[in-house]
C-alpha cells in the first residue's frame, strides 16, 4: 500500500487541487481516519472544495 505524504497532501489542499489531494491521500488514508498536520499553513484556504469528502483535517 502507498504511504501517505502529508506535505504533498497539504500542498494539494493549499492549491485547492482536489484531484491531487485524492491521489495523495487514497488508498493510504481511508475515509474517516484523522489526518493531522504540523507546521503547515492553511490560512486563506477555501475548504469548500473539500467539504463533500468524509475528511477531517487538523492542523496543529
Amino acid at each position: 500500500m502507498k504511504k501517505a505524504n502529508n506535505h504533498k497532501i497539504a500542498a494539494a489542499i493549499r492549491a485547492g487541487n482536489l484531484p491531487a489531494y485524492q491521489r495523495q491521500r487514497y488508498p493510504a488514508i481511508p475515509d474517516g481516519e484523522i489526518v493531522r498536520f504540523t507546521s503547515e499553513d492553511f490560512s486563506n484556504v477555501d475548504f469548500d472544495k473539500f467539504a463533500r469528502l468524509k475528511t477531517v483535517i487538523f492542523a496543529a
